[in-house]
């Protein structure tokens, strides 16, 4: 709500101040004149959209033109001799961003903006009001000067309500956004542990061929072993001492696929090395 305050307006009348003036005006003036300006004073009175009257000291309204009519669904006669405050409606308190026509603004020079009047119907308009108060030896008068706005207050109202609809939705889509990042750098991180793992199975089985068919030979040696007397009477190295533990081992590739013992891990993968066999195993 804005309001912008003027001077009053003194009218000179003639003989005073300025008989130069008064002498040029009476010099311009031509037999119909005078009638011929009124005529065209009031037709722009008339034709005009925004609304005009004129308050006296009372704050009564003395004219009202046409558009006054419209503005307000009150006819002319029933205007005239009206409060103009009158205008502001049944002293319901206005809303947040309006103010009610009181007589401080119409009996100020000046203009202000979002003021609240109602119509003969009770509808709530918004106006734009501007004032000059006319000052004369004989009486003084305001002219006041009502321009709808309540179309472009709603449009403004609309406007700021998409605004925030959309900065909503762009929060939302961020937001959004953010998420769907964050699942593909996820479903990307579990791409490349699914790859490692199958890597590391890979490698296990293909180290675990030659060690199977080590195992293998050596087992069959240990079953092909001479008995215990022979053994101790045989000349050579012993075979059979080292041979002995092969029939462990896969107790202990269990155990360590169970405990992990000993193995290094790599985004969730478990590798392991126990009795020449290599375990992969998710940890």
């Amino acid at each position: 709500m804005q309001t912008r305050k003027r001077l009053p307006l003194t009218l000179v009348a003639d003989g005073s101040a300025a008989p130069e003036f008064v002498e040029r005006r009476r010099s311009d003036r031509s037999p119909g004149g005078d009638r011929e300006i009124l005529e065209k004073f009031r037709a722009v009175y008339e034709c005009v959209s925004d609304a005009i009257v004129t308050v006296d000291r009372q704050g009564r309204i003395d004219l009202a033109n046409s558009a006054m009519e419209e503005l307000t669904g009150y006819l002319r006669s029933e205007l005239v001799g009206r409060a103009l405050d009158s205008l502001s409606g049944s002293g319901e308190k206005p809303s947040a961003r309006t103010r009610p026509l009181v007589r401080e603004i119409y009996s100020t020079p000046g203009t202000y903006e979002d003021v609240s009047i109602e119509t003969r119907d009770g509808a709530p308009r918004i106006v734009d009001v501007s004032v000059r108060v006319v000052i004369d030896v004989r009486s003084a008068f305001s002219i006041v000067v009502l321009r709808d706005v309540t179309e472009k207050k709603r449009m403004e109202r609309e406007l700021l309500t998409k605004h925030a609809e959309l900065r909503n939705a762009f929060v939302e889509l961020e937001r959004a956004n953010a998420e769907t990042k964050a699942a593909q750098e996820s479903l990307v991180q579990a791409g490349k542990l699914a790859a490692l793992g199958e890597l590391a199975a890979g490698i296990a089985h293909e180290l675990n061929q030659p060690l199977m068919s080590i195992r293998g030979y050596a087992q069959e040696l240990f079953r092909r072993r001479p008995d215990h007397r022979q053994r101790e009477a045989a000349p050579g190295p012993r075979l059979g001492h080292p041979l002995e533990g092969s029939h462990a081992e896969p107790a202990q590739v269990a155990q360590l696929r169970r405990r992990g013992l000993g193995a290094p891990r790599a985004g969730g993968v478990l590798l392991a090395v126990a009795g020449g066999e290599v375990v992969a195993g998710a940890d």
